[in-house]
């Protein structure tokens, strides 16, 4: 068949089908776009010209940011492949292309992604597997912290271990934990419990406590306690709080977490806080 006989049939067959709609789905998933491969001889069926080749790929992103490309196939555009619709081309229609002089002899049965497309999926999983790396070594250093910190809270009866442990969480929370704080935890930790308290434990435990405590951190401060024993931690938490007569806003922020965590009203928070006068 001679050449200037084919474009007609390939564009029957080419465009036997609705044209494609390019897709863009959601902040965590992929969107299609065209990339500009050769101009073909082939009018545009909605009447914009000629159509051209292009080269059919996806980027697959998560809120905006490429993870990674794929080469998707060819397909026929109004334009310079500008276009938001598209014509696929089969593997069958692409090799009839190829042998009526429609589409470039040499193309490639697979588009081909550019440099930059592959070095980004490599760019964009090693930036994330060094990400996961920090967060292991994080965790990792947390529990390697926890271990000296468990061990200095054991030189502790269970109930003053809680107390010792919560209080010192919160006069972390805004800051380095001065020697007044100190003082003034192992002091109720002693009132509360009548168990002695060295100052010098709770300075140890103070210096390894952490300052951001996260929800399950919270509940945690409060497993396997019962109501009253609860009542008596977060009751030491306000004291420890009210030590310098007033309340910072990182310790109030603790006590409302703390209090949910332990499923303490706000009016039984209250009435603690109103009846937590210690005798001096």
């Amino acid at each position: 068949m001679h050449p200037r006989s084919i474009p007609a049939l390939v564009l029957l067959a080419a465009l036997a089908t609705t044209a494609t709609q390019a897709e863009a789905r959601g902040r965590l998933g992929h969107s299609e776009f065209l990339e500009f491969v050769a101009p073909i001889p082939l009018p545009d069926p909605d009447g914009k010209g000629a159509l051209s080749l292009c080269a059919l790929k996806t980027k697959n992103h998560v809120f905006g940011i490429p993870i990674y490309y794929s080469a998707d196939g060819y397909a026929m555009a109004a334009g310079k492949c500008d276009a938001g619709q598209y014509y696929p081309i089969t593997a069958e229609k692409l090799a009839a292309g190829k042998q009526a002089g429609i589409f470039p002899a040499d193309l490639p049965d697979e588009p081909q992604l550019s440099t930059a497309q592959k070095m980004n999926g490599y760019i964009a999983f090693g930036a994330i597997g060094f990400l996961l790396l920090m967060l292991l070594r994080a965790r990792l250093g947390q529990g390697r912290a926890a271990k000296p910190r468990k061990a200095a809270l054991g030189a502790l009866p269970p109930v003053a271990q809680r107390i010792a442990d919560v209080t010192c969480a919160m006069a972390k929370a805004d800051g380095a934990v001065s020697p007044h704080e100190v003082a003034t935890i192992a002091s109720i930790v002693t009132r509360l419990t009548g168990e002695n308290c060295d100052p010098r434990l709770i300075a140890e435990i103070a210096e390894m406590s952490r300052s951001d405590l996260q929800p399950a951190d919270f509940r945690a401060l409060g497993k396997g306690l019962k109501t009253e024993a609860k009542e008596l931690v977060l009751r030491a938490a306000m004291l420890v709080a009210m030590a310098d007569g007033k309340f910072e806003k990182a310790e109030i922020a603790f006590i409302s977490q703390l209090s949910k965590a332990f499923k303490i009203s706000p009016e039984r928070r209250t009435a603690l806080l109103h009846g937590s006068a210690v005798p001096a």
